[in-house]
């Protein structure tokens, strides 16, 4: 599931994103065939996309919800695993609460963007995300 290799590493992340959830929408079982940390960068962006749209309620019960989100989101610092980690635990609490949990991660979008730390991630690990399809 590799795509090929760009130029410069600003936007990378969200590039190797849209391919990977493009395939993921194709084809259901496409996520047994991406690597570690394929599975990584969909979804901790599946998880930012679906509460930026609709909030971490649409998130858990629309099955968007992946457990690998909070590995993930220690890629992207403490804040952001420790939300990320109380929003799984939660998952089941009301509506309103979990809005809570909205606002602390549009404040952690702005105090700690998640984009050029999974553009590095993605270009660190290039091996995993480009090169010919597999």
């Amino acid at each position: 599931m590799r795509i090929p290799e760009p130029t410069t590493s600003h936007g990378v992340a969200w590039a190797v994103y849209e391919h990977l959830a493009d395939e993921d929408i194709k084809d259901p079982r496409a996520k047994e065939r991406m690597n570690r940390e394929q599975r990584l960068v969909l979804a901790i962006n599946v998880l930012r996309t679906e509460v930026n749209a609709d909030g971490f309620d649409s998130y858990f019960h629309n099955e968007y919800a992946d457990l690998i989100a909070i590995e993930a989101a220690q890629l992207l610092g403490p804040e952001w695993h420790a939300l990320v980690t109380e929003a799984f635990e939660l998952r089941e609490a009301s509506e309103e609460f979990l809005g809570q949990l909205d606002e602390q991660l549009y404040d952690l979008e702005e105090a700690h963007p998640a984009d050029e730390v999974l553009d590095r991630f993605v270009w660190t690990h290039k091996a995993s995300f480009f090169g010919p399809q597999a």
